[in-house]
């Protein structure tokens, strides 16, 4: 049985790892009451998908990578898509991507994301146990613990 603080941890852990590998500044990541959040730097709530990163390809690996941080961690489990697949789906949409397409690169990205994810597994862990821990994490203590992980 899977611990719902444990994956919400990972989930959004796998989220501040990818915009951090993609080169997109985290300003916050936490769980909240809704189990969720990631405040991505100089982005306003309900901000514009495509500006979050200014590249559709970085926009969706950030997307993904909550439920494929799910399925590395829980290689059990198929993670629901949810709000982050809507979000996936909106910023294809914005890049000019017809629906036909939109899932083929969603999947691509997945699998991208998911490997990444893989060759991280113990900084996703840390940044997940912080996580989990204090259930807030900003963008100097996550830079420290990505940085603690590469150098060993």
């Amino acid at each position: 049985m899977i611990n719902n603080d444990r994956a919400a941890a990972i989930h959004e852990a796998g989220h501040a790892l990818v915009g951090y590998v993609v080169g997109h500044h985290i300003e916050r990541a936490f769980i909240g009451e809704d189990m969720e959040g990631v405040v991505p730097a100089g982005i306003a709530e309900g901000g514009v998908a495509l500006r979050l990163v200014g590249d559709w390809r970085h926009a969706v690996f950030v997307g993904v990578a909550g439920w494929c941080a799910e399925e590395v961690a829980f290689p059990e489990i198929k993670a629901d898509r949810g709000q982050d697949g809507e979000f996936c789906h909106e910023v294809l949409r914005q890049a000019g991507f017809s629906e036909c397409h939109i899932e083929a690169l969603v999947d691509w990205a997945s699998t991208v994301v998911r490997e990444q994810i893989s060759k991280r597994r113990l900084t996703l862990e840390a940044v997940a146990d912080w996580l989990n821990r204090y259930r807030d994490i900003d963008a100097e203590t996550l830079d420290a613990l990505i940085q603690a992980q590469a150098t060993t």
